[in-house]
């Protein structure tokens, strides 16, 4: 993982505040988080990117907690890496690693609208390789980059 937006934490945001209210209908971000996937050869179909939504620590609840989570698949129906604009179902409470399917997703929530928190909306853009070697949005350069792809 790269050190994205949040700087000494990979592939996360930086802090957003949400009123918490019914009218409080929008979080944004417009925020880059970076990640690696898989190389061609080493693509599965199972492989999935993981987007979890935080509370974060305050002085009424001591410890972070997931409160939603979403899943984007790593590929598309022809094992190409995904990318472009993706609408995701941000589902409630921690990850469910039982989930094994996408087609599971959309029962929990069909069969339960109360498992639904949101819709999460990200685009996936590529990056050439000189630019994760070299200067991005998250700073310097980054080594962990290279021995990626070495």
């Amino acid at each position: 993982p790269f050190n994205g937006a949040a700087g000494a934490r990979p592939c996360a945001t930086r802090p957003a505040k949400h009123g918490g209210k019914f009218h409080d209908l929008e979080l944004r971000f417009d925020q880059s988080v970076f990640a690696v996937a898989p190389s061609a050869a080493q693509v599965r179909p199972a492989n999935v990117f993981v987007l979890e939504l935080f509370r974060l620590a305050s002085k009424r609840r001591p410890r972070d907690a997931v409160v939603g989570w979403a899943v984007l698949p790593v590929c598309d129906a022809h094992f190409q890496v995904v990318k472009g604009r993706f609408r995701l179902p941000l589902l409630r409470g921690e990850h469910d690693e039982l989930v094994d399917k996408h087609s599971a997703i959309e029962a929990l929530y069909c069969k339960d609208l109360a498992a639904w928190l949101c819709n999460l909306y990200v685009e996936v853009r590529h990056l050439p390789r000189e630019r994760l070697a070299g200067e991005g949005e998250g700073g310097g350069g980054n080594k962990l980059a290279n021995e990626y792809y070495l």
